[in-house]
């Protein structure tokens, strides 16, 4: 019977209670191997869920994730140069292709790794595709590629056979997207650059209306990969030059036109304050403020969601409940499905008095 991926919205549960938790229950967070000696100094590590467990990833390869998979990322910072106390963030990232236990898993065990903490950082959930600016600025490159430990995952190294595979390169100067793409002309688009692999050649296409930073990184990029293994030749293609009919040759050819560039998609709702209530017996959420949003409106014994529109806070006020800090995720799943929101919205979690800088900004004076 073929392993389940996950549904997005479905992650927006937190999953206590279930067959996951059970599963994992035995596993305290201080029991726990991977936890051992982590975020003792200013750095970032990443962990893979595999089989329920919580497994190191290679430092060599932070920045790249599989599609099919979950991950843990923790940050460890000092809020001020002159801090002397350490911070932290941890972030969970879901790949579009990972599995219902492997997400399951990792909402659980970033609660757990919270709770070693004793409930001091900042708690996030990233999707593929709909990332966080702050969890794609941990890393210079995000890789998402193709496969994931449930089908056999594959590096992405240079090999000399006939697998044709297309790299697409989009970003700014402070963080840049690498995504493994179908290899067809129908995935280019004029505003980026793209990276394909084929035998023994890695050919990078530039589109015609792509930046200088992409067109550099894609070719840097390309380089990396070319003298990772097999010292590879990489040929550098304008779209608008005479001999990159080869480059759409290489993909099957080129069925069309060339696809515009393609717009970050931004939402627009209104800044919104909601207060988190069950006392009626089901979880209900109560608009308490928009679109001015200040500090006073939060109260201590509450839990609120603070939706800004491109990412949801959700603030736990010292005087809730344990169930409700670590139910997080729930009560964010609950308002995006109830809004008629984004399922894969980023969601950051926090406690009284740990609020983020991007919380605060987010505030009317």
């Amino acid at each position: 019977m073929p392993t389940k991926t996950i549904d997005i919205a479905d992650t927006n549960m937190a999953l206590f209670g279930s067959d996951i938790e059970k599963k994992l229950k035995y596993n305290n967070a201080k029991s726990e191997p991977a936890w051992k000696g982590c975020g003792q100094k200013e750095g970032v590590q990443v962990w893979r869920i595999e089989k329920f467990e919580v497994k190191s990833w290679p430092e060599k390869a932070y920045g790249q994730f599989y599609e099919g998979d979950s991950y843990i990322v923790l940050q460890t910072y000092k809020k001020t140069k002159e801090a002397t106390a350490l911070s932290h963030n941890i972030f969970f990232w879901l790949g579009s292709g990972t599995t219902q236990d492997e997400a399951g898993t990792a909402a659980y065990k970033t609660v757990e790794l919270d709770d070693f903490f004793n409930g001091e950082p900042v708690q996030h959930r990233e999707v593929h595709g709909q990332e966080s600016t702050k969890f794609l600025s941990l890393f210079p490159t995000i890789e998402i590629l193709k496969g994931g430990i449930e089908s056999g995952f594959r590096h992405v190294e240079a090999k000399q056979d006939d697998t044709v595979r297309l790299l697409h390169v989009r970003g700014t100067k402070n963080f840049v997207r690498v995504l493994e793409v179908n290899p067809d002309c129908s995935a280019l688009n004029s505003g980026d650059c793209f990276v394909l692999l084929k035998s023994n050649i890695i050919r990078v296409w530039q589109g015609e209306s792509s930046s200088g930073f992409e067109r550099n990184k894609a070719v840097s990029y390309a380089k990396e990969l070319g003298s990772a293994k097999a010292k590879m030749e990489v040929m550098v293609t304008g779209q608008a030059d005479a001999e990159v009919s080869e480059f759409y040759s290489a993909l099957g050819g080129l069925k069309g036109s060339i696809a515009a560039p393609v717009e970050e998609k931004s939402s627009s709702a209104a800044k919104s304050l909601h207060k988190v209530s069950d006392s009626s017996g089901k979880l209900e959420f109560t608009k308490v403020g928009s679109p001015k949003i200040t500090m006073s409106q939060f109260d201590a014994g509450d839990v609120f969601v603070f939706d800004i529109g491109h990412e949801l806070f959700v603030w736990v006020g010292n005087g809730a409940s344990d169930a409700e800090r670590k139910g997080w995720l729930h009560l964010a799943g609950k308002y995006l499905q109830q809004s008629g929101r984004n399922p894969a919205t980023p969601v950051v979690a926090f406690k009284q008095g740990g609020e983020p800088k991007e919380f605060v900004e987010s505030l009317d004076r």
